[in-house]
């Protein structure tokens, strides 16, 4: 009786875990379903529609940080720059060393006149390993065009030191 008892235990217990699982992976595909949604109406210019669609999905999924990444996109894109700041630092607090989430971040602080903000997330953003020198440049060319002017020399002049081999950084440098 006892091996009975043991082995159906043990099918329930394999029935169990095979039914996590599935409903684990359910999850998964619905927030990546939540995103393509969400992305294609904010790509074809239906940032309205695309915040809806987030919502939603972060109604399920309210610590999933490219879900609150997507939607602080959709509310820069409504202009409230307010709660896109809200959603991106909710997305950085679960996921902090996210490249692409601090450079939503940079940008948005610029776009709201947090220069030192932004100055602080590029800093931070530099000391990152895997993120992308292209992108770095690219962050770096929006700060030179934000920064005050007293600012602009010292931060042309470390992107040599970042890019000692970019011809942008240097002649970023170079033209301050």
């Amino acid at each position: 009786a006892w091996i009975v008892t043991s082995g159906l235990l043990f099918c329930v217990l394999l029935t169990t875990a095979a039914s996590a699982r599935q409903t684990a992976s359910a999850f998964a595909t619905h927030a990546e379903r939540v995103m393509i949604r969400g992305l294609t109406y904010l790509q074809t210019g239906y940032p309205s529609r695309a915040a809806s669609v987030f919502s939603e999905g972060l109604k399920i999924h309210p610590e999933d940080p490219a879900l609150l990444g997507a939607m602080a996109q959709a509310q820069t894109a409504l202009g409230d720059l307010g709660t896109a700041r809200f959603y991106l630092e909710r997305a950085l607090l679960l996921d902090g060393d996210q490249p692409e989430l601090m450079a939503q971040y940079l940008e948005l602080s610029l776009a709201s006149g947090d220069v030192n903000g932004a100055l602080d997330i590029f800093r931070q953003l530099t000391t990152l390993p895997d993120f992308e020198p292209t992108s770095l440049l690219r962050q770096l060319t929006l700060l030179l065009g934000s920064v005050p002017p007293e600012m602009t020399r010292d931060l042309a002049f470390r992107s040599i030191s970042w890019f000692p081999n970019d011809t942008v950084a240097l002649a970023g440098a170079v033209t301050v």
